[in-house]
């Protein structure tokens, strides 16, 4: 039986909050969900939340989606907050409790494939713990958001959750959980395909494929999760071989063209900082069909028609605010 948090709370624990970052993926779409291992890293927009006690049996929510309420007995479902209801589920708050009101602030563009249901629903499970008088441990963090992001979206492989914990470059691995961190920033430019891509869908694309033809497409995978082990002592170097790492990346946006999640606006928009002396490597981030293209370097000529993000990695992850 889960605990509830109602019966955690102190009384002058009125309220609590923390902020977590939101991601890009850097290598292993796709294969991360079939037991090998993806690179991640955390950026440097993150999501805060806060939350205080009430005493009227209504969870509130406000955010810049708008302000929404229900009650805690029997919530009703927004999808707008669909990922923050769930969180306070899976911590214990929903159904009962006293009452509760959450606020969101996010300086993470919504829509783009930055990961930002992932910070906020890290941000909202490690405020509710620690308003029950608690300082979780972030493996406890990790397992109740990634629950929720599960039971919201149906699968999810938790990279960009363990990004939003524990910050940093992370080679991650989902069955068994393993999550290493590198002592490295990447220097990344991101750039908006201009098309808002459906994670499911991508998902689906790439399970026909593998149904077609099995057993070629697990070594598709395998490829991705060697590219994984190879990056690992090249980014340790001092300083990295950027070069050698975005050979890399040039591999796995190989592999994410067989896996036919390419669209042909990302496609055009890697061929584009590709063609910028700047730029030592690029490919899609995240599951295609649309949202994020990362480069490695920095841009160094004109970009017009290029969407390119104000977004920049970062080392820092999950963390709590007075």
């Amino acid at each position: 039986m889960r605990p509830s948090l109602a019966g955690w709370m102190k009384a002058d624990s009125k309220s609590a909050s923390a902020s977590a970052p939101g991601s890009l993926m850097i290598l292993g779409e796709h294969a991360v969900l079939r037991g090998r291992r993806a690179m991640v890293c955390s950026i440097e927009r993150r999501a805060k939340v806060e939350v205080r006690r009430r005493n009227d049996g209504r969870l509130a929510i406000r955010s810049a989606l708008g302000r929404w309420e229900t009650s805690v007995t029997s919530p009703q479902r927004d999808d707008r907050f669909a990922f923050v209801v769930e969180t306070a589920r899976c911590c214990g708050f929903v159904p009962g409790g006293p009452g509760l009101e959450i606020s969101i602030s996010s300086r993470i563009p919504p829509g783009v494939g930055l990961s930002s249901s992932a910070a906020v629903t890290v941000a909202t499970a490690a405020a509710l713990l620690r308003l029950g008088g608690r300082m979780p441990e972030s493996e406890k963090v990790f397992k109740l958001a990634l629950e929720a992001v599960r039971k919201v979206q149906g699968t999810g492989s938790g990279a960009d959750v363990a990004a939003a914990v524990w910050g940093g470059l992370l080679v991650y691995c989902a069955d068994p959980l393993r999550v290493d961190r590198l002592p490295v920033t990447p220097p990344l430019v991101v750039v908006f395909s201009g098309a808002r891509a459906s994670t499911a869908a991508a998902v689906a694309q790439v399970e026909r494929r593998v149904r077609a033809l099995s057993r070629l497409f697990e070594s598709v995978f395998d490829v991705m999760d060697a590219s994984v082990e190879e990056a690992v002592p090249i980014l340790k170097q001092r300083p990295p071989d950027w070069k050698k790492f975005a050979l890399l990346l040039d591999v796995n946006q190989g592999m994410m063209q067989a896996l036919g999640v390419v669209t042909a606006s990302l496609a055009e928009a890697v061929r584009r900082l590709r063609d910028d002396p700047g730029i030592l490597g690029a490919k899609v981030s995240g599951a295609g069909g649309g949202d994020c293209v990362i480069g490695l370097g920095d841009l160094q000529g004109p970009t017009p028609g290029l969407r390119v993000l104000d977004v920049r990695a970062a080392p820092e992850g999950l963390q709590w605010h007075e």
